[in-house]
């Protein structure tokens, strides 16, 4: 539900021209705050949350950095395989909520490990998109 709520916030900003600098700097810790957290409950029950989780906090401690200290960071554009990660963690989060025997068995942890590379994808394109020095 947290999760929808941010992608119609994004819609709701971008159809009627309501970004600003604020809300594209605010979006990223916001998810980043709700993958982190969601995440860390997960980990008690599924030792693959670890994963994500630290996958997540270290793509974004990184990014943080990055932005920082890129020359372009006032023209902040997505890259498709973040918006990609998104999704894929979300998905991952919600089978890892239902309990498994409603789920068919593989399915979790194929959703993990698909989040699980988007994550790093998602980081190199970016990486790469605003790394003035490559």
């Amino acid at each position: 539900l947290i999760a929808s709520t941010d992608m119609f916030d994004g819609l709701v900003a971008r159809t009627f021209h309501l970004e600003s600098e604020y809300g594209r700097l605010l979006d990223p810790v916001a998810d980043m705050s709700f993958g982190f957290f969601t995440l860390m409950a997960l980990c008690f029950s599924n030792p693959l949350a670890i994963v994500l989780m630290l996958l997540t906090v270290l793509r974004q401690l990184h990014l943080f950095w990055l932005f920082n200290k890129s020359k372009s960071v006032s023209n902040l554009a997505v890259v498709l395989s973040g918006k990609a990660k998104t999704v894929a963690v979300i998905v991952a989060v919600v089978f890892m909520l239902i309990p498994q025997g409603f789920v068919w068995q593989g399915f979790t942890t194929s959703a993990i490990i698909i989040a699980g590379v988007l994550i790093i994808v998602s980081w190199l394109d970016y990486w790469r998109k605003y790394d003035n020095s490559i």
